[in-house]
């Protein structure tokens, strides 16, 4: 999504919403620029997130299927409903205990295929 004007390259605004599934309303958001990436500011948005509001469930796209988000959640007692990758493996014999969360939603997905929601 970028262009060109009068020869310069211009960049973009990525902006990060969090909502309330059932109202609509936004109680957090995160804005930055096409350098910085989503996952680095999703820790300090949950952070925020956390602190005003009562947190039971956090959804997300493919993007946050990372062992650190779902970490981060656990040790949130948040229940992750965040959106498994189709390459998605089952990891190493020998999990670490921040592998647990990630690795049982791979295998729900992995059971019940695309289909599969948490």
């Amino acid at each position: 999504m970028h262009y060109k004007h009068k020869g310069k390259r211009k960049g973009f605004v990525r902006l990060v919403l969090v909502t309330d599934a059932k109202t609509g309303k936004v109680l957090e958001f995160s804005a930055t620029t096409e350098k910085v990436g989503e996952r680095r500011k999703f820790k300090p948005l949950l952070k925020r997130l956390c602190k005003n509001n009562n947190v039971e469930r956090v959804g997300g796209d493919g993007l946050y299927d990372t062992n650190e988000v779902f970490d981060e959640l656990r040790k949130r007692k948040i229940k992750p409903s965040v959106k498994i990758r189709r390459n998605a493996g089952d990891g190493p014999p020998n999990q670490t205990p921040e592998m647990q969360a990630r690795l049982a939603e791979v295998r729900k997905f992995q059971k019940w295929g695309s289909r599969c929601t948490t």
